[in-house]
């Protein structure tokens, strides 16, 4: 090797006296060592996340079952031991495949989980907990080590491996805040950058009023109140770019209800929950519908156009609305007819940064 050969050189113009203290040198940078010699560097992370946005209001997850009743639970704020961020990791020296088979030096490929309660940086191991993952040595052959690929996943659970590795899905069911952060690449000479997890879905907040007291006589209690997601299922595909898609027909998902249900002329948060993007009505706007029955009259459906926060401003694109908090408000009148407005509410500053070194 070139640096071995200026090692050399060195000793010879310096003396043995030396020889000791440039050996040292010659061990901690890897000069002159070959594969066999170098040791093994453990794969770890470290993760922040976000500040919380402008609008701190959070619901906690309904104790029902989510496929019926959903509240919307972001992961917001920085990982604590009382709150911490559980995360998938997928790891596999095949770009754009992925499996679970752990095989002794590297143990990759690898489907483990990290549960991050704090800003250090934790080793990453088998899922059993047995072994730790290490970057591929470089061989005799070759002067680079084999990549290594890496995707990310929250939450945590519920994500299904496709199509022999090469993809991953996960059932939107309005209560999980799903996160992707795309595959990057890391090696034994060039450990894993900083991974960016961001969000997937859109964020609605429902907010219900009336227009007077006589009103919400009329009207009467909230029986159920219901968003229509476009999808039902957020499908990603490992290519390069990977690619994220949106599948499965319309669904309705029921919100889980504040007690007492009662609507009054002051403004009140009925529900939140997450969706896939929107989808435009006849005319063309990007929108939910909305779908509500009171205890005195029949359901009524309603779709409102998102809104920048201008209030006046359409969105354009149904990726515009990714990661985003819309707020919904329906007004309730006193001749049984529905108004709805809705726009938007900053919320991209809450996407979670993992760091792979």
């Amino acid at each position: 090797m070139v640096a071995s050969g200026l090692v050399s050189l060195t000793i010879r113009e310096y003396g043995m006296r030396n020889l000791f203290v440039i050996s040292l040198i010659c061990v901690l940078l890897g000069w002159g060592c070959t594969p066999s010699e170098m040791q093994n560097r453990h794969i770890s992370l470290s993760a922040t996340v976000g500040e919380l946005s402008a609008d701190s209001e959070l619901m906690t997850k309904a104790d029902a079952d989510p496929s019926s009743l959903a509240a919307a639970n972001p992961f917001t704020g920085s990982p604590a031991v009382n709150r911490p961020l559980d995360v998938a990791i997928w790891l596999s020296d095949q770009k754009g495949v992925y499996s679970n088979n752990p095989q002794a030096p590297t143990y990759l490929p690898c489907v483990t989980s990290v549960s991050y309660n704090g800003s250090a940086s934790k080793d990453i191991w088998t899922p059993d907990g047995g072994n730790m993952l290490t970057y591929p040595l470089p061989s005799d052959e070759t002067t680079e080590a084999a990549p290594v690929y890496c995707v990310g996943f929250y939450p945590q659970s519920n994500w299904n491996i496709e199509d022999s590795g090469t993809s991953a899905s996960h059932i939107i069911d309005g209560s999980e805040d799903l996160m992707f952060s795309k595959q990057m690449t890391g090696s034994y000479e060039k450990n894993f950058a900083q991974q960016k997890f961001e969000h997937l879905l859109t964020w609605v907040k429902v907010n219900l009023s009336t227009t007077s007291l006589r009103a919400a006589e009329i009207w009467g209690p909230v029986e159920y109140l219901k968003v229509v997601t476009p999808n039902q299922k957020v499908d990603i595909t490992f290519s390069d770019p990977n690619q994220i898609e949106y599948t499965g027909g319309p669904k309705d998902i029921s919100l889980a209800l504040p007690e007492p249900p009662e609507m009054s002329i002051t403004t009140r948060t009925f529900g939140q929950v997450f969706c896939a993007p929107p989808e435009k009505d006849s005319e063309g706007n990007l929108g939910y519908t909305v779908k509500v029955k009171t205890a005195n009259l029949s359901e009524k459906e309603v779709f409102v156009k998102l809104l920048k926060g201008d209030y006046t401003t359409p969105i354009e694109s149904a990726d515009y609305a990714v990661g985003k908090l819309f707020v919904i408000n329906l007004r309730f009148n006193d001749i049984a007819v529905l108004e709805g407005v809705c726009t938007l509410v900053q919320w991209d500053n809450q996407n979670s940064n993992i760091y792979l070194k």
